[in-house]
């Protein structure tokens, strides 16, 4: 039986292996949807429309330019396409992305286990839409890794709305946010539906003021 003086510090490291078990599970659980998530869409073929938008510093819009592309994975390679004059599609880059690499710089890198020691979530409660709020923020911050928070569906573990910047900006940018929404498709697996960016850079003695829209079509 345990004594009353040994009873406390028993409670407490029972607490914390309770609260480390259940931070674990969700972790693991969201793990394994985005796991599902980037090998459905290796499977896909992705059509994407970038339009890009120069500011006026009040915000009003000055100017715009599209692109539609296309990605596509063909085994270990990722394939990059690009509608031309002529209505066709032309290669415009090929890069070596193996199925089972994962990048600290991706979108949903930091939800990955393998990536426990460059990123810290943190619990944060429940959004209006009863989503988990989680905060994640890379350990050494970078210009190449993403901080802020994501909203997770609970439903299906799986972050449906994400809302971030650069850890560490590049000298030129001077503010920058994203915020990217993920949509489930027909099979029932999420992927990113839209991806928005505004930002502020600064070149020489040249102000920018950009917005980006990017919508995905699986």
């Amino acid at each position: 039986m345990i004594s009353t003086r040994h009873l406390i510090p028993f409670l407490l490291i029972l607490l914390m292996t309770i609260s480390a078990n259940a931070s674990e599970d969700w972790r693991i659980r969201v793990d394994e949807q985005v796991k599902l998530s980037r090998t459905a869409m290796r499977a896909d073929t992705a059509g994407v429309l970038t339009i890009s938008i120069m500011l006026k510093k009040n915000g009003d819009e000055k100017d715009r330019d599209s692109t539609l592309t296309r990605l596509f994975c063909e085994g270990d390679v990722q394939v990059n396409e690009a509608l031309n004059d002529d209505g066709l599609w032309e290669e415009i880059s090929r890069e070596h992305s193996p199925a089972d690499e994962v990048r600290e710089s991706s979108l949903l890198s930091m939800f990955d286990v393998r990536n426990s020691e460059v990123f810290t979530l943190t619990e944060g409660g429940y959004d209006d839409d009863s989503h988990l709020i989680v905060t994640f923020e890379p350990v050494y911050p970078a210009d190449s890794l993403y901080t802020g928070v994501a909203h997770i569906d609970t439903s299906a573990w799986f972050p449906v709305r994400m809302e971030m910047t650069m850890s560490e900006l590049p000298d030129q940018v001077k503010e920058m946010a994203m915020v990217a929404v993920f949509e489930r498709d027909g099979d029932g697996v999420y992927r990113p539906s839209t991806i928005s960016t505004d930002g502020h850079a600064k070149w020489l003695l040249l102000n920018f003021y950009f917005r980006t829209e990017t919508q995905f079509k699986w």
